[in-house]
């Protein structure tokens, strides 16, 4: 059967920097939800920092419950989430990357940044017209948002190194729907983009256009 055709759609002029459940419990390789995420970790700290120098803007999710009523038949199908209580330790943000004054902490119950929580709302407050995905895990919470998120409307990016998984071979999988995103690498994206003082404007489509033409960013073949 032949494959679908399929456009890349580029980033807009004003995207959001979104990282996916970047909390001890999933940064953490000795938490029951957690994983070997240093690269992860670290790729997604460069990123924050350059959409941080960009002043565009960024928001953050974390999964958190306050009763046994929420979630309950996805905290029975991974009985490990019942970890992230409110309050506790494990659904902060890695203090490698904690939020800043002006970036969103989106609280979720679910996979999804999207599902039942003000991401959407803000995105659109903040005048957000084009997402950038990293965080964790691959398989589960990076993929559902990035499903919803061009649900919603906005081209979605990946970038390849600040994402991660339990199960190397997750990154592969993604890819195996019609919907999944472009991807992109860090070091190339970064190197196309001009500093602040060269570019004519913080939010302007200049340095954009070449994380565009970067010659190693690619969109999947889903």
């Amino acid at each position: 059967m032949a494959d679908l055709e399929r456009q890349a759609q580029p980033l807009g002029s004003r995207p959001a920097f979104v990282l996916i459940d970047m909390i001890n419990a999933f940064t953490d390789p000795e938490s029951p939800l957690g994983s070997e995420s240093e690269a992860v970790v670290s790729a997604c700290a460069e990123a924050l920092a350059l959409f941080r120098r960009r002043q565009l803007p960024v928001a953050f999710t974390t999964v958190v419950y306050d009763d046994p009523s929420q979630a309950r038949v996805f905290r029975a199908r991974i009985p490990a989430l019942n970890m992230l209580s409110r309050g506790s330790e494990a659904v902060e943000v890695d203090q490698r990357l904690a939020p800043v004054a002006g970036e969103a902490l989106i609280e979720k119950h679910f996979a999804s940044g999207f599902f039942q929580t003000e991401l959407d709302a803000w995105l659109r407050e903040q005048g957000c017209d084009s997402l950038v995905i990293g965080g964790l895990t691959t398989s589960g919470c990076v993929r559902a948002t990035v499903v919803d998120g061009l649900q919603c409307g906005y081209p979605v990016w990946v970038v390849r190194e600040a994402v991660g998984d339990r199960k190397p071979t997750a990154p592969t999988s993604m890819t195996c729907t019609p919907s999944m995103p472009m991807w992109c690498r860090l070091q190339s994206c970064i190197a196309s983009w001009r500093p602040v003082h060269e570019s004519p404007g913080p939010h302007s489509a200049h340095w954009l256009s070449q994380v565009q033409r970067a010659d190693q960013c690619s969109r999947s073949r889903v």
